[in-house]
């Protein structure tokens, strides 16, 4: 005689739907870039149906640090296949310029009399001097013609007093600007004032 044949079932998960297909929402859609991780709230439904987070997808988000276009992408698990991905916005960020509006450096002149005059070039670090500072690197210009060119201001923000500058008090008005960067809008421009003396 023979045993009576046992057969072995098994369970197969079939999906319901891929989603691919499926809608998907993101609250808020815009941001603006503060140096953290952008997380909008996702919500997705297929064909009219809600679906649940962890247990009917998943959800990754990719450069979504700084300024640009971020994706989300929600991948299906259980019932759920297949994936789809959305994307959203970090705008840049505003910036000021931060400065003092007036500073004072003085340096000390050789010679006598009229010709009283620098003996050799001197350097006044005006970024230092007024505590310069912005979020994208500024930049310096002179506005006026205040010394000739015997004062002068290279980018980084140093004032250049060259040799022969005579005797007296110099009001050198200086144009900050600092531009536009990656995660940052274009700061709007800043005047300050530097009162030079030579003595």
């Amino acid at each position: 005689s023979f045993a009576p044949t046992e057969l072995a079932t098994a369970s197969v998960q079939v999906a319901r739907g891929r989603l691919s297909g499926a809608e998907v929402a993101l609250e808020p859609a815009r941001f603006t870039y503060d140096g953290r991780a952008k997380e909008p709230a996702v919500t997705v439904s297929l064909g009219g149906e809600a679906l649940e987070p962890g247990a009917d997808y998943e959800v990754a988000f990719k450069g979504n640090v700084g300024a640009g276009t971020a994706t989300a992408t929600v991948t299906g698990k259980g019932e759920y296949a297949g994936s789809r991905t959305v994307e959203f916005e970090i705008g840049k960020a505003a910036q000021s310029i931060s400065a003092a509006k007036a500073c004072s450096a003085s340096v000390k002149a050789k010679g006598s009399g009229k010709a009283r005059a620098l003996a050799g070039k001197a350097t006044v670090d005006l970024a230092k001097k007024a505590k310069v500072s912005a979020k994208t690197k500024v930049a310096y210009a002179k506005i006026g013609n205040v010394g000739g060119k015997k004062i002068a201001i290279v980018k980084n923000g140093k004032v250049t007093l060259k040799k022969g500058l005579k005797t007296g008090t110099y009001k050198v008005k200086v144009k900050l600007t600092a531009p536009e960067g990656r995660n940052f809008e274009k700061a709007k421009a800043k005047t300050i004032t530097l009162t030079v003396t030579v003595k």
